[in-house]
Parts: structure tokens; C-alpha cells; sequence
């Protein structure tokens, strides 16, 4: 069942990445990476993952939407980049769609998106992918992706 919510929400948020708007956000990392072991009644018990919460700020004028569970848990799509070909690949959806709700990021503001990479992919370079609504209603919205990201404590 998971699944399927999964992928409707999928299905639902895929429109056009805009670059262009990537002006509009500014991304840090809140605190240093840290390692996390799945637990045994998991889908991948003793997993280590490497997990970073990353701020994104609305730097525009205008106020713009997300979805998910809060501002401190927003949906979002995780990208590495191939060590061999520089090509991004997609390592899946950042969440579940269970309890999701529209949450308002007024300009200046910031939501909080956690990325957590299996440890052996955690060294490569990432970036974040998020929907940003114009409003409440709109059922569109643009798919925003952040600049290259990194689970490097020294940033």
C-alpha cells in the first residue's frame, strides 16, 4: 500500500524542473552527517545510511507552498551524481505520503528537507528536489532543484 501512495504522489508531483528559479532558495547544511543504522523490523534491517538535514530558505519576495508532513519534514526527491559518468541519478523519494498536508514558506523563511544515502553512495555529490506551489490550490507547481550538496562535515 505504501507503494502505491508512493508512486500516485509520484505521479502527481512529476511537472518540468525550472534552474532558473534556483535563485529564489538558499540551501545549508544544519548540522554535520551522521550515521544511522536501520532497525531489524525494517526493508533493510542494519542498513548503515549516512543522514544530513539541510535548511532551504525562501529568498524571493513572494511566499510559495510545500507539501508534507510539516516544514521540518517536506517531500522531497534525493539525485547523486555518477562518480563515472557526471550523470544525475535518481535514488528515490525522501518520504511518505501518509499525513501529508500544503504548508506555506513565506519569503524569507525556511523548510527542512533530511537526506539520508546508503553509506556506500554517501560520499558522492547530491542535490535536493522539491515542488514549490504557487498557493493552496495550485495542483501543478514547479519542481525546484538545489546545487550540488555533499555530506562532507567540513561545509
Amino acid at each position: 500500500m505504501k507503494t502505491l501512495i508512493t508512486l500516485t504522489f509520484l505521479a502527481f508531483l512529476h511537472v518540468a524542473a525550472d534552474a532558473a528559479d534556483i535563485a529564489s532558495i538558499k540551501v545549508a547544511p544544519v548540522a554535520p552527517a551522521t550515521i544511522t543504522v536501520s532497525t531489524k523490523d525494517s526493508a533493510f534491517p542494519g542498513k548503515r545510511w549516512k543522514t544530513r538535514k539541510f535548511e532551504i530558505k525562501n529568498t524571493s519576495a513572494a511566499d510559495f507552498f510545500v507539501h508534507g508532513h510539516s516544514l521540518n519534514n517536506v517531500f522531497i526527491q534525493v539525485f547523486t551524481k555518477d562518480a563515472n559518468s557526471g550523470k544525475w541519478v535518481s535514488r528515490g523519494l525522501g518520504y511518505c505520503g501518509t499525513g501529508a498536508g500544503s504548508h506555506r514558506v513565506k519569503s524569507g523563511e525556511a523548510f527542512f528537507a533530511t537526506v539520508s544515502l546508503p553509506e556506500e553512495i554517501a560520499g558522492l555529490e547530491f542535490m535536493i528536489e522539491f515542488t514549490r506551489y504557487s498557493d493552496s490550490s495550485d495542483s501543478k507547481g514547479k519542481r525546484i532543484q538545489t546545487q550540488s550538496l555533499s555530506m562532507k562535515t567540513s561545509e
